[in-house]
């Protein structure tokens, strides 16, 4: 029989650890009872300089030493009176005179501390007075040294002369919107001081303006003006204006073109301030010498032109040495008689025109449009004249035959059409009345309220002196209805169709309106005046301002123009063109 062995070994093992364990818990006896353990010394703390004497405005700078270890240390400074002086970083600035310490600390070691004082002393200079100045304006500054306590004699300047200036005795002047330094010096030491003084703008009171020459001011001249905002500080940039620019302009600059007589109104505007604002009246008088050279054409048109009718036709337009056509109108009346009855047509059938003396609506227009020529339908206002070109170039279709064609069946039979005015080279006939409608225009605003005018384009006619007869019509028309230049119209404007074609297509349209201007500016300006053409050249150009035939070459050509009135007024002058040759 075997006994059992594992007791035994347990109790051996555990022995065996215990053993150990005990013998590593034994204390080492001690190599040297005589060694001390070490001593740890703390940082220290001093100043080169404990003690500081400061003008006041100057600084100083506290160089701290700090020993005992290699940590970058640093110091911290309790002012007992922070209102005397101030630290930043090491650097102490003189605030006030006065005394006061200051405890200097390392930080993270508050024990260690050194004891400071700091006295500030009056600075020798002294500056006073107001910091702020308008343009154009004064202030006075005071100054005083101390080291000179019998003078108060500093020597001053600007830093910026541009913004403000300062003279010796302390009196600055605003010049121009900024902030400046004013620096006074001692005479007696190196001592500066410094106030920084504020250039501000005034606000505009007022405008005053003056013309640089005086009066009566004539047409076709100019005049400056003066704008003076108030006060002189103030921005003096205005914004100028016209409040009839059909008697005269003004530029930016002041600048005035006198451009008709009348009295007039000019403005100038204070740019920052649109409530302030400066008015000059000027009464413009009438120069008709001046008017007459102002439409003077110093190179006539010399255009070779297409009409259009049932064919296009090329023909030579001349033109002429004036915008100002001085021959007779040549009016003739011949009204188409009013249609007392309507003609079947539309679905309507013929029956009595009932309205006759009615006034024009669309209403209205849609019953008895193209079913009789004169309706006799009345405008509630005439507001625009319509420009036409009858769109035949046929040599026959003169003012005349137009006349007897618009009275005619086949104008009934076909459209109806009708229109006041026709004009050629040599008479205008009028085929209505002017308070009449008329079918032309193609919509209803142009029936309803407006003037129709056809220009001839006959093959041969004198196709420029139609349009001078045409400008002389419209313009006297304009003037009957108190209408300006701009209520000239041409079809195109109304219903898109490309009339009046001979003009537009000879891009002359624009000069078309400049004989109508001519024309309403003689006629507003010069009532009452005789004015007459005589030629200087009778070869090129006739008595009324019309070429006749071209030089060989390039010549300069002359008229002289007569304007006379009931009046006693007799005045001439020589005008000058210059034509272009054959050859050109």
């Amino acid at each position: 029989m075997i006994k059992k062995k594992w007791p035994l070994l347990l109790v051996l093992g555990l022995m065996f650890v215990f053993g150990l364990g005990l013998s590593g818990c034994e204390k080492e006896p001690d190599d040297d009872p005589d060694d001390d353990d070490p001593i740890i010394t703390p940082p220290t703390l001093s100043l080169a300089a404990a003690v500081f004497t400061l003008e006041f405005g100057g600084t100083a700078t506290i160089v701290p030493i700090i020993g005992n270890t290699t940590e970058v240390l640093e110091v911290a400074y309790a002012i007992a009176d922070p209102t005397v002086i101030s630290i930043t970083g090491n650097v102490i600035a003189a605030l006030k005179t006065g005394t006061t310490a200051v405890t200097a600390s390392l930080v993270g070691h508050p024990e260690i501390t050194v004891a400071m004082s700091v006295t500030v002393k009056t600075f020798p200079l002294a500056l006073s007075g107001e910091s702020e100045v308008y343009v154009d304006e004064t202030i006075t500054l005071s100054a005083f040294d101390r080291n000179n306590p019998q003078s108060a004699v500093v020597f001053w300047e600007s830093n910026d002369i541009g913004i403000a200036t300062v003279n010796q005795n302390g009196v600055v002047t605003g010049v121009s919107e900024g902030v400046v330094q004013i620096k006074i010096s001692s005479f007696l030491t190196n001592h500066t001081l410094e106030k920084e003084i504020t250039v501000l703008v005034p606000d505009a009171t007022g405008i005053e303006l003056n013309a640089q020459t005086a009066g009566p001011f004539k047409t076709f001249s100019q005049t400056e003006l003066e704008a003076h905002v108030f006060p002189s500080g103030a921005d003096q940039e205005v914004v100028w204006s016209s409040e009839n620019e059909e008697i005269a302009t003004v530029d930016a600059t002041g600048k005035v073109t006198l451009l008709r007589s009348g009295t007039v109104i000019i403005n100038a505007t204070a740019k920052t301030n649109s409530l302030i604002k400066g008015t000059i009246s000027i009464t413009v008088e009438v120069d008709p010498i001046a008017l007459l050279r102002s439409l003077n054409v110093d190179n006539p048109i010399v255009q070779y032109v297409t009409t259009y009718g049932n064919t296009q036709l090329q023909q030579w337009v001349y033109g002429s040495v004036s915008k100002y056509y001085p021959g007779a109108l040549n009016l003739k009346v011949n009204l188409i008689p009013v249609g007392t009855n309507l003609i079947a047509k539309f679905g309507y059938p013929a029956g009595p025109n009932p309205y006759k003396g009615s006034y024009f609506s669309p209403a209205i227009r849609a019953i008895i449009d193209e079913r009789v020529t004169r309706s006799g339908l009345l405008k509630t206002s005439i507001s625009n004249i319509i420009y036409h070109d009858t769109g035949n170039n046929s040599s026959g279709a003169t003012a005349a035959m137009h006349a007897t064609y618009l009275a005619g069946q086949d104008n009934l039979n076909y459209r109806a059409r009708s229109w006041h005015y026709t004009v050629d080279d040599k008479e205008v006939i009028q085929h209505l009345p002017d308070n009449e409608v008329a079918w032309q225009g193609d919509t209803d605003a142009a029936y309803g309220t407006t003037i129709g005018i056809e220009t001839c384009v006959n093959a041969g006619s004198d196709l420029y002196l139609t349009w001078h007869r045409t400008a002389k019509l419209m313009a006297g028309l304009l003037v009957k209805y108190n209408l300006k230049v701009s209520a000239v119209k041409q079809h195109y404007d109304y219903s898109q169709k490309d009339c009046p074609r001979t003009l537009r297509h000879s891009n002359l349209y624009g000069n078309a309106i400049d004989l109508i201007t001519a024309e309403y500016l003689v006629l507003t300006e010069l009532s009452g005046y005789t004015i007459a053409f005589t030629s200087n050249n009778p070869e090129y150009i006739n008595d009324l301002g019309r070429i006749v035939d071209l030089p060989a070459v390039a010549t300069r050509v002359s008229y002289t123009v007569r304007i006379t009135n009931g009046s006693g007024y007799d005045a001439q002058v020589i005008l000058y063109s210059t034509l272009p040759g054959k050859t050109a």
